[in-house]
């Protein structure tokens, strides 16, 4: 019975788990301190945070849930004892909101491709003039590598972050083939699209595949930056990076097209 609690528990979104391991750790630290069995609260503080970094670790949280879980109480109770006008937490709020209002939701954080990243994906390409579209272009840095590198290319990010969409389409202002839109990567229309490219994370790369089989037209490809579709094969694994960075490897696949390698069908 446990076990199988347990398992749902870890099936549970992004923001429940996080919630809950808050609340278990806030639980177990006070009854500590009340039990005087911790010495003072920044002890307490202390015990809070690794008791919530532990239960977020056992509910599988991604690893920088467990950063947030170590920050969190210790930084909060900092806040309320400092003489910080409320103001700024307004303004702090209202920044993180413009800047990351689908994360939670999408569980996507910002991830900037690197050069070495970009530069891969454009030379293994096929030579012809593309439609490429970026799910989540964040500050614009793959559109504008992408431009540089194939400026015959018919280019398409799309960013739900009001802020970064902003930035975005004033970063490619000077660039004709580019479109930046805002909204959903998941509820956008990618048929008609040669290449899709995501630097996401593991929560939504099972609806990114989903959505491809449906959409994407016969040889398209999908290339994930680092995180792999769940249980499907790549059809090639490009190295990108050095052994222990985030980005070593490009995933690439061909949902509605015969199996066979990325060289193979670019050339």
């Amino acid at each position: 019975m446990f076990r199988g609690v347990w398992r749902k528990l870890r099936a549970l979104a992004a923001a429940p788990k996080a919630l809950l391991a808050q609340c278990a750790a806030w639980a177990l630290a006070l009854a500590l301190l009340r039990a005087e069995v911790l010495p003072s609260v920044d002890v307490m503080l202390a015990v809070q945070a690794g008791v919530a970094v532990v239960v977020a670790w056992g509910l599988r949280s991604e690893w920088w849930w467990w950063a947030i879980h170590a920050v969190f109480s210790p930084l909060a109770w900092w806040a309320s004892r400092s003489a910080v006008s409320p103001g700024w937490y307004l303004v702090a709020f209202v920044l993180l909101a413009l800047f990351y209002r689908g994360t939670v939701r999408t569980q996507v954080p910002l991830y900037l491709s690197n050069r070495a990243a970009m530069q891969a994906l454009a030379e293994r390409l096929p030579a012809r003039p593309l439609r490429v579209l970026d799910l989540g272009c964040g500050t614009g840095t793959v559109l504008c590598a992408l431009a540089r590198l194939r400026p015959h290319d018919a280019l398409v990010g799309v960013e739900n972050s009001p802020a970064l969409v902003w930035l975005c389409r004033w970063r490619t202002r000077a660039l004709p083939g580019v479109q930046v839109r805002a909204g959903d990567f998941l509820a956008q229309d990618w048929r008609g699209f040669d290449v899709v490219y995501a630097f996401l994370s593991p929560a939504p790369m099972a609806a990114v595949w989903e959505k491809a089989r449906q959409e994407l037209p016969a040889g398209a490809w999908l290339v994930s930056n680092s995180f792999p579709v769940p249980d499907v094969a790549a059809q090639l694994s490009q190295p990108v990076g050095r052994e222990g960075a985030l980005q070593q490897v490009l995933y690439w696949y061909q949902p509605n097209g015969e199996a066979g390698t990325a060289a193979q069908k670019a050339e």
